[in-house]
């Protein structure tokens, strides 16, 4: 089998065949359609609340960040 790989938009239940593809296939070609939709990436949860944090940052009031020597204090 011979394979091609391009992307496209279901209309009314149709896939077009984009034009430089629809000499090669033809009108009766037997074909095989896969179908790939895109999903979002699976992050574990600690990383989704970390991205979460980051593009909505908590606003606290009097925060103050601890020093490199307080984190590094054992």
């Amino acid at each position: 089998m011979q394979a091609v790989e391009f992307e496209t938009k279901i209309e009314n239940g149709a896939i077009a065949i984009p034009p430089q593809y629809q000499q090669t296939f033809g009108n009766s070609a037997q074909v095989k359609v896969i179908l790939l939709m895109p999903e979002p990436l699976a992050l574990d949860e600690e990383e989704d609340m970390i991205a979460n944090l980051l593009d909505h940052p908590l606003d606290i009031d009097n925060f103050m960040p601890k020093t490199r020597e307080e984190l590094y204090d054992r």
